[in-house]
């Protein structure tokens, strides 16, 4: 109907095929969302949405534990979809993915990439609290803990 503010996007193919690769994904049906995504960028890959499906398709193999393989797929996502709003995410997770493959001297470049090309970004600030968090030494206070001195309910 000409009332419907979906109209247009809901016959649109490219659309109708990100949006179910992405629901597979939310439904961490990672091998089928993987396979939906790769699907959506043979036949969309100039699609304004190309580069966040090529994130997702990393995503799929980093929810699976397969790290060199999320790895090429976030490398692909700073070659191919330069402009993707997920450059940052994708580096932080190259560095995550290094880490966990024991490549402390590539994690740790891609790190300072995205510090410097992205410093106000949410991945950059991510990226410093678990930096700075050691997981060796708990906090001095859990934060469901009370404060020392203040009055209980």
């Amino acid at each position: 109907s000409q009332s419907d503010p979906d109209a247009g996007f809901s016959t649109d193919a490219s659309v109708t095929a990100y949006r179910k690769a992405m629901m597979l994904f939310e439904a961490k049906k990672f091998p089928e969302s993987m396979l939906a995504f790769t699907n959506f960028l043979e036949a969309y890959a100039d699609h304004p949405w190309a580069g966040s499906a090529q994130f997702y398709v990393g995503q799929s193999y980093f929810f699976q534990k397969e790290c060199r393989l999320a790895l090429q797929e976030y490398e692909r996502v700073l070659t191919s979809y330069d402009r993707s709003p997920h450059v940052a995410d994708a580096l932080r997770q190259m560095a995550t993915c290094e880490d966990e493959l024991k490549m402390p001297v590539e994690a740790a470049k891609h790190r300072q990439l995205l510090s410097s090309l992205f410093p106000n970004s949410p991945a950059a600030h991510e990226r410093v609290a678990s930096a700075t968090a050691s997981p060796q030494t708990p906090s001095s206070t859990p934060p469901t803990a009370p404060v020392e001195g203040s009055a209980q309910p």
